[in-house]
């Protein structure tokens, strides 16, 4: 049983072993991007510029439209 705090497992593999395996694919991760925007500022969490710029590097690498985007975790 998981403890009731938002928290839950997660497999991320390959797409082709997941479709090679009949896995159920609830989705596909394109690409993904990380920063840290600690030193702009006196704490240890991004800034909204230093997000957007996180946001707009991932999908970059994604090669997809923010329009496309039906769900971001961050």
């Amino acid at each position: 049983m998981f403890p009731a705090r938002g928290s839950a497992p997660c497999l991320i593999k390959p797409l082709s072993r997941a479709v090679a395996d009949g896995d159920h694919i609830h989705a596909v991760l394109l690409a993904s991007a990380v920063n840290q925007a600690g030193h702009t500022n006196a704490y240890y969490v991004p800034s909204p510029k230093a997000q957007a710029e996180v946001i707009t590097e991932a999908l970059r690498r994604a090669q997809v439209d923010a329009g496309d985007v039906s769900y971001a975790e961050a």
